[in-house]
């Protein structure tokens, strides 16, 4: 939605979704100072239109206009590579890798693209939102008396635009939610990398190592141009992380901040940066016609005139357009009938490409499984796997057996050391000589071959 002149309004209300909650912070252009005028937490559930209009009411101003801020677990992203192509061939080569990647029919989602050059290569990544998500919560909003003026990602917001000397540095937004920590990687104040991670700041060796494996997942270009990190949540435990992090090799020479930040002061941010001029905000609102639009489609007196008149030049025309049309009509039914049997064997292959697309895989999930276990295991053969249990390409579980215990707990550090494999953990050790064991862990992607 533009607003005239390129001006924002004077007031408005933000809303962010976290977790069970809806955040609400009121905040205009005109008051002095920099909090909201007021604040409040409500339910998020789907009978929240209502009892959220209730609550409302109790804000001192009067303005419905909001602007929402949605977490980082709603969207999908799908990064790539982009080779030189015209603009065209461009739109059709993210069109085609928006298909295979994202989880779901493009026209299903709400895209919003973001590309950044760097050392000659163009780097985009397409940030999707379902539109069914979209619609709910606007008809709850609207049912709350509210007017959506923006939906826009939370951590965009979070993420104060780059120092003018580090406007090319990428910078890692680490931000703690109420059921999640999210990231957000930009460079040149370009989002390239949206990611919710299980774990809290209360449990930094875990979220560390969460964060060195969503910095392996980056190009090593974009890596190599990460300066900084910011961390946003409870100060005690965004100080304990930033000390966790300068001990490991890998943010060792980055900048590392530590901000004191709740959940719910996240709104009032989110209205200040969509309020304040230059902003550029991902938008995930469907546009929408003003109302001056609106009553000039209506009213518009000329534009009647030019429909009359369109109007009466088609009768004079039509019965010229009827014997065109009749003709039209017997040649394509002819073309169709002469192309039908080809286009019937297309529609077949295509249903059939449908069908088994699904299960077209070139990763070899379990065979690079399979060669993780075997270069981890000794060659001397002491240790023995009896059986490789593997659930959902991400679960495993093996039971074997080994006549030397150090050699056993040798292969597991090594195993615990991979970057793909996670919640590691011993089921069973019995016996002496040889000795039975179980231990299972967790994959978080297909292992590197």
């Amino acid at each position: 939605m533009t607003w005239p002149g390129s001006q924002r309004p004077p007031a408005a209300l933000g809303l962010v979704v976290d977790g069970p909650s809806l955040h609400v912070a009121e905040l205009g252009l005109s008051m002095a100072e920099t909090k909201p005028s007021a604040a409040l937490t409500l339910p998020l559930n789907p009978e929240g239109g209502t009892a959220w209009r209730e609550a409302l009411a109790s804000l001192p101003g009067r303005n419905r206009r909001c602007v929402v801020g949605l977490p980082a677990e709603w969207f999908m992203t799908v990064a790539s590579v982009v080779p030189e192509l015209s603009e065209e061939d461009r739109q059709s080569f993210l069109t085609l890798e928006a298909e295979k990647g994202f989880p779901c029919d493009p026209s299903e989602l709400r895209i919003n693209r973001s590309e950044v050059v760097v050392d000659g290569v163009r780097y985009v990544t397409q940030l999707g939102l379902r539109t069914e998500q979209v619609q709910q919560l606007e008809e709850r909003l609207r049912a709350a008396g509210l007017r959506p003026a923006s939906m826009t990602l939370t951590l965009a917001a979070l993420d104060d635009p780059p120092p003018a000397g580090q406007l090319e540095d990428g910078r890692l937004l680490v931000v703690q939610s109420a059921r999640t920590v999210s990231t957000l990687f930009t460079v040149a104040g370009e989002l390239l990398q949206v990611r919710a991670l299980d774990g809290s700041l209360a449990e930094p060796d875990a979220l560390a190592r969460e964060l060195r494996i969503t910095l392996e997942d980056l190009p090593p270009p974009l890596r190599s141009r990460l300066g900084s990190v910011r961390i946003l949540g409870p100060l005690t435990e965004a100080r304990a992380m930033v000390e966790k992090l300068r001990h490991l090799a890998s943010f060792s020479a980055l900048r590392i901040e530590a901000h004191d930040q709740e959940p719910s002061a996240q709104a009032g941010l989110l209205v200040r940066r969509w309020l304040g001029s230059g902003s550029r905000l991902p938008e995930f609102l469907p546009p929408r016609p003003s109302r001056w639009k609106q009553w000039l489609h209506r009213y518009n007196a000329r534009r009647v005139g030019m429909v009359g008149a369109a109007a009466a030049a088609g009768l004079l025309l039509l019965a010229g357009t009827l014997a065109w049309q009749e003709y039209r009509s017997w040649s394509l039914r002819s073309e169709w009938e002469a192309m039908k049997p080809e286009v019937e064997v297309l529609n077949g292959v295509q249903d059939r490409i449908r069908e088994f697309r699904p299960w077209h895989d070139t990763s070899f999930s379990t065979l690079s499984t399979l060669k993780l276990v075997t270069d981890v295991f000794p060659d001397t053969g002491s240790v023995t796997a009896k059986s490789i249990e593997i659930k959902g390409h991400s679960s495993v579980t093996i039971t074997g057996s080994t006549r030397e215990n150090a050699a056993l707990l040798s292969a597991l550090d090594r195993l615990r050391q991979r970057p793909e494999v996670t919640n590691l953990k011993i089921e069973q050790i019995r016996g002496k000589s040889p000795a039975q064991f179980t231990f299972s862990f967790q994959l978080t992607r297909v292992p590197s071959s």
